[in-house]
């Protein structure tokens, strides 16, 4: 597994590159900035799966939720309820072991919910919002 990430440490957001190896993943910052070249390394299991692109977005019934793939902290959220909001926008942050990660929506549509408040303790799993989604084409089978 080999995937290129926008991660936010200590507040300067960096590009970076994550490998899986021996049940930890790597971060290998690519920059810019005073990290580049740095690698953290995370236990595996800090971190929720994210779906395979072949499984696309988790929708039901027309209902997208934003789960929390991680532990953490609520730092900012960019979205309200009853707003639009598109495909790969940055819908909320959250801060886990000193690394701010950006949570972006699978699909576009209007914020139905949002079930979390800035500074609130999330668990890997937990409901973040709910996303109303504009087309049927994107409703599971």
């Amino acid at each position: 597994m080999s995937k290129i990430v926008y991660v936010t440490i200590d507040g300067t957001r960096y590009k970076a590159k994550v490998t899986q190896s021996e049940g930890k993943l790597h971060c290998i910052v690519l920059g810019p900035g005073p990290l580049t070249g740095k690698t953290i390394t995370l236990d595996e299991n800090a971190y929720a799966k994210s779906p395979t692109p072949e499984s696309g977005p988790a929708v039901v019934d027309g209902i997208y939720t934003l789960v929390a793939p991680i532990t953490g902290r609520v730092m900012q959220i960019n979205v309200r309820e009853g707003a639009q909001i598109t495909k790969d926008s940055c819908a909320m942050v959250v801060q886990a072991m000193k690394m701010e990660n950006e949570l972006n929506v699978e699909v576009s549509g209007m914020v139905q919910e949002v079930l979390v408040n800035v500074g609130d303790m999330v668990e890997t799993g937990q409901k973040l919002l709910t996303v109303s989604c504009q087309s049927s084409s994107q409703s599971s089978p």
